[in-house]
Order: C-alpha cells, then sequence, then structure tokens
C-alpha cells in the first residue's frame, strides 16, 4: 500500500507539472520564455555594456540550466546559460557583460547571468532562444539589415511589444523612449527588469466636413449653410472656415447669407482638428426674382359666343383671353343661374378662343345667366332672354333655336 501511494503521489506531481507547462496563453501562442529586450547599441559608460533580458509569461519557474541565445556571444556563436539559471514565474533574467555595481555598467537592477561573452551585432542581427534539449523556444529579429529597433546614439534599446510573440516580425518590437532601472545621470533610454512602457500611439483621424444646404433659391431670400454634421472620430474640437468661391465669409459652424445677384456659387467649407483638415463644397444656383403671379381682372377672358337651344348636339360656349398676359384656367367655372355647369383645365395665350362643350342641356331656351367665375371673382357674365334679373330690360336677347349669339366684336 505505500508503494502504491508513493506511484500516486508521483503521478499527481507530474500531472502537476504538465499542467503548469500548459499555463502558457495557448490563445495567444506565447513562448514559455521570450527575448524581451536587446541593448545592442553598448550605454553611454561603455560600448560593451549590453545586455538582453528574457521574459517569463508563465506563472510558474522555469530552470535554464544550459540553454544558449544563438548569435550573442562574439563573433555571432552561441552564449551558453550555465547550471542552476532559474527565471522566475512572471519575472525577467538578465544578460549582461558587467555586474550592475561596476561603474561601466548603467543598469541598477539584479543580473541574472554576467558574461564578458555577451556581443550583440549592429546589423545583420538574428538571436534565437533553445531550451537545453535545442528546441527553439524565441527568436529576436531576422538577420538581414538594421536592428528592428533601438538607436546608437540615444542609447535606446530594442524592446518587444506586449503580447506580439513572433520575435521574427519587425512590428513586434519598438525603439524604448523610457528609463527604468537605469543609474541616475545616465540618459540611457531602456528598462531591464521592468515592463517595456509600450503605449500604443495614438493614431488622430481626420475629420469630415459636412454642409447641409439647398441646392437652388433666389435673390434676397436668407440661406443657411449649415456644418454641424460635420464630425471627428476622436471627436476633437473643430474648427470651421466658410469660402465662397476663393473668399472668406464665415468661421462658425453656420453660414447665413443672401445672395443679390443670380448665378451659380460654390460654398467650401473645411473643418481642422487642430492637426487634419476636410473639405468639402456645396453649389448652390441663385435665380432671379420670380415674376409676381398675374392676377386675372373682371373682363381678361370674355364669354364671347354660345348656343343655348342647338338643333342637335351639344350647347356650347366659346370664350376668348381678352388680356395681353397667359392665363391659367385650371379651376376656373362657368355657372348658369343656378349652379356649376363647366370647369377648365386649359392655359389662353392672348386672343386664343377655346369652346367649352356642356355635357348635357345646362342653359334654359328662353334666357338664363352665363357666369365666368376664378375663385368668388366673376371676370365676365351674361344674361339672356327672359332671365329675371335687377334689370330685364338690359339682357340680351334669346338667340333662339340653333342660332348663335355673339358678342359684336367677336
Amino acid at each position: 500500500m505505500k508503494s502504491l501511494n508513493i506511484t500516486l503521489i508521483i503521478l499527481v506531481a507530474m500531472q502537476g507539472f504538465l499542467f503548469n507547462q500548459n499555463l502558457v496563453a495557448e490563445g495567444e501562442e506565447a513562448p514559455a520564455v521570450v527575448i524581451n529586450e536587446i541593448s545592442w547599441a553598448g550605454s553611454s559608460l561603455s560600448m560593451a555594456d549590453e545586455f538582453i533580458e528574457l521574459y517569463n509569461t508563465t506563472n510558474y519557474d522555469i530552470d535554464l540550466s544550459n540553454w544558449k541565445i544563438k548569435g550573442a556571444a562574439a563573433s555571432g556563436s552561441d552564449l551558453i546559460l550555465p547550471a542552476s539559471s532559474t527565471i522566475l514565474a512572471l519575472d525577467y533574467f538578465i544578460i549582461a557583460n558587467y555586474l550592475s555595481d561596476n561603474d561601466k555598467s548603467v543598469l541598477e537592477t539584479e543580473t541574472g547571468f554576467v558574461s564578458s561573452s555577451v556581443s550583440l551585432a549592429n546589423s545583420d542581427a538574428e538571436y534565437q532562444l533553445l531550451d537545453s534539449e535545442n528546441i527553439l523556444i524565441d527568436q529576436a529579429d531576422d538577420g538581414s539589415g538594421a536592428p528592428f529597433a533601438g538607436n546608437n546614439e540615444s542609447k535606446a534599446s530594442m524592446a518587444r511589444k506586449p503580447g506580439c510573440w513572433d520575435g521574427g516580425l519587425e512590428e513586434c518590437w519598438f525603439t524604448s523612449d523610457t528609463q527604468i532601472n537605469i543609474k541616475e545621470g545616465a540618459s540611457d533610454l531602456a528598462t531591464p527588469g521592468a515592463e517595456n512602457g509600450w503605449e500604443e500611439p495614438i493614431i488622430n483621424l481626420p475629420p469630415t466636413a459636412i454642409i447641409d444646404a439647398p441646392a437652388t433659391s433666389e435673390v434676397n431670400i436668407e440661406i443657411i449653410f449649415d456644418g454641424q454634421d460635420s464630425f471627428d472620430p476622436e471627436e476633437d474640437d473643430l474648427s470651421f472656415t466658410w469660402h465662397v468661391d476663393d473668399t472668406q465669409v464665415a468661421t462658425s459652424e453656420y453660414y447665413v447669407t443672401t445672395f443679390t445677384e443670380p448665378a451659380t456659387y460654390e460654398i467650401w467649407l473645411a473643418v481642422n482638428d487642430g492637426e487634419l483638415e476636410d473639405a468639402t463644397s456645396s453649389e448652390i444656383v441663385i435665380y432671379p426674382d420670380p415674376e409676381p403671379l398675374y392676377e386675372p381682372q373682371p373682363g381678361d377672358i370674355l364669354i364671347n359666343e354660345f348656343v343655348s337651344n342647338p338643333d342637335n348636339g351639344q350647347e356650347w360656349i366659346e370664350i376668348i383671353n381678352n388680356s395681353s398676359e397667359i392665363i391659367n384656367l385650371t379651376d376656373w367655372k362657368i355657372w348658369d343661374g343656378k349652379s356649376k355647369i363647366f370647369s377648365f383645365e386649359i392655359t389662353l395665350e392672348p386672343d386664343e378662343y377655346y369652346v367649352a362643350n356642356l355635357s348635357s342641356a345646362k342653359l334654359n331656351n328662353s334666357g338664363d345667366q352665363i357666369i365666368l367665375k376664378f375663385g368668388e371673382v366673376i371676370i365676365d357674365a351674361i344674361t339672356y332672354g327672359d332671365w329675371e334679373d335687377e334689370d330685364i330690360s338690359d339682357n340680351a336677347p334669346y338667340p333662339g333655336q340653333s342660332h348663335a349669339l355673339a358678342r359684336p366684336f367677336g
């Protein structure tokens, strides 16, 4: 029984170890250990003051005994980590040329391994991190041209962006602009033993200019050009500049104006968020003042001739445009002495005639009234025969059967 218990304990321990190995962020495919920062430019104290920083992405300690970094030693040879090298969970392991208490070192943090063999190339560099079984764990740079990041003049390190696990891609690296764990007085930009200080750059997107305005109008009418629908993706404050053709006319969200000359005008709006600008234009056609609508007067249209008692066929009434204006007769009416008998849907030129054929017998044979109305305005009227009005003596004569009654000038 004791032997079985020991076996179970060993199995549980192994399962726990394997479980911990899988704590790597699988969805992001993070290596257990990554090359996190490379100070290939040396330091302000010594050209040889270079370091490589590893980072443990897991929540368990990892034995680095006999791990190697290809390309990190002199002449591009392998830099081998000594036995008993351990990187703690979620911690850093710094490999440097000098201890931090050396006068040639700018480091102000604990180193994991110090070796004078550390030699980092300033061009055509590629670093591969291999475990004790020569399995590739991570890499940095691609062996071609200048380093992906870092700066020789400012002694800025090549730092890895968090969560970017393919070290062979340039976009996974940036030039450090932060100073952490560097000796006081040194100007070097690096973060040994600390987070790299990467912040996503804020990309300022341009604003969008929008004009809301009519496409046409008339002279002497106030027009509002509205730019308040213009927007900035980051909601930055916007400044507004309005131009008519080439002349600046306003600097607010709105441009209000009245045009006095008929023409086609181009209105420009530029919006600026302090860095970027967008502009748009709107074309407006300004027409002259419309001619005032002609108000028909009595006598403009005359009842010229009519037949009230045809032998066969329809009764009809002829009218004539007696004015010098083109007159739209839409919805004009003809009434007899009692009710409406005809509606017009025509336009008459000056001196033009029109015959209104009545759909059925409407006019009394012996006498009636014919009244031409524009709305409630009587334009012309004829009373004929024995129709009783205020003075029957001035009625037109009854024309008789099959005869038309016409005005003398018609």
